[in-house]
């Protein structure tokens, strides 16, 4: 196999690669922006600053994320080895970054987890109570008519 064949192997695996890293940048990037702009979820109605700030970080490493891949595809198809250079820095900081927040959501899985639940029974317990509501109210029915909302609350804190 000649040298050339090797680099066009090389070239095409590149691409293959930051194809891959392209779709999920736009993943990311599509859920900070249905987290940013939907008004009518689950995600909308906690409302919190945490929520926000995790939509606003999402959307800032989606766009990062498909800043570089592209950088990536460009570096491999120009065979630019300043651009394969700073392509794979940004690759270790993507990655490490991402090693950080997962960390970060491991710790606070607990309150995480505890927050959601207080806010579901919140809704469950004032559903119907206050008309200024009603987005909570479209929300709670839509959850009732596509999830199982036993598996939420496990029958009967939501009965007081």
């Amino acid at each position: 196999m000649k040298v050339d064949d090797k680099f066009q192997i090389l070239k095409f695996f590149a691409t293959v690669f930051n194809s891959v890293f392209l779709i999920l940048g736009l993943c990311i990037f599509g859920c900070a922006v249905w987290i940013l702009f939907d008004k009518d979820n689950f995600i909308a109605v906690l409302s919190s600053v945490e929520v926000k700030t995790v939509a606003g970080g999402l959307f800032i490493i989606g766009l990062v994320v498909v800043g570089v891949t592209i950088l990536g595809c460009m570096g491999a198809q120009l065979e630019n080895r300043c651009f394969l250079l700073m392509y794979m820095g940004f690759l270790i900081c993507i990655i490490l970054g991402q090693l950080f927040v997962s960390f970060i959501i491991l710790l606070n899985h607990g309150k995480i987890t505890s927050n959601m639940k207080i806010e579901v029974n919140k809704i469950i317990t004032e559903y119907g109570t206050h008309p200024d509501n009603q987005r909570h109210w479209k929300l709670l029915d839509n959850v009732q008519r596509y999830v199982c909302m036993t598996a939420i609350v496990k029958y009967g804190p939501h009965q007081k």
